[in-house]
């Protein structure tokens, strides 16, 4: 291996280095450095930290048996009870009225009632056109100037900017 191809081969790494690190940037106000410090740093930002987190990993060793089961005469007895009650919830009690259903095709519900609108007046016909061409009309009067803008006096000062706690988020 030649000493030119060593160095071709560094660039050739820290290119793509910094390619991937390019495209690990969360937002367009972050950059690598702010990146890193989430990583590196600390992330949170002068958050609490969510809760557990100042204990271990659970050790998985320490999980408790399983509980013993039911004994078969506990079992039935569930079992029955279940089956009881399954066919009490499908007989509907006489006096409760059954549930109304829609029909399959049912459509969109009809559009509301609006106010009468107002009448409107019969658009008026526009005039004939001339079949002579018409006199050259004479030029449009020149737009009137606008007036000046007011003068303020110099007591009238514009209000004082807001506080600097409105102007920037607090850092910790």
């Amino acid at each position: 291996m030649q000493p030119s191809d060593a160095k071709g081969k560094a660039r050739a790494a820290a290119l793509a280095a910094a390619l991937l690190l390019g495209g690990c940037i969360g937002g367009p106000g972050e950059g690598p450095g702010e990146f890193l410090r989430q990583i590196t740093g600390d992330g949170l930002d002068g958050r609490q930290a969510p809760p557990g987190m100042d204990r271990g990993f659970p050790n998985l060793s320490r999980v408790p048996q399983a509980p013993e089961p039911p004994s078969v005469e506990a079992r039935v007895t569930i079992s029955e009870r279940l089956a009881r009650d399954r066919a009490a919830a499908a007989a509907a009690p006489a006096g409760s009225p059954a549930p109304r259903a829609l029909p399959v095709g049912a459509g969109p519900p009809p559009p509301p009632r609006l106010a009468p609108a107002l009448p409107v007046a019969a658009p008026v016909p526009p005039p004939p056109m001339p079949t002579a061409p018409a006199p050259a009309r004479p030029p449009a009067p020149a737009a009137a100037p606008e007036p000046p803008a007011p003068v303020l006096a110099d007591d009238a000062a514009p209000p004082p900017p807001p506080g600097i706690d409105l102007l920037a988020p607090r850092r910790p």
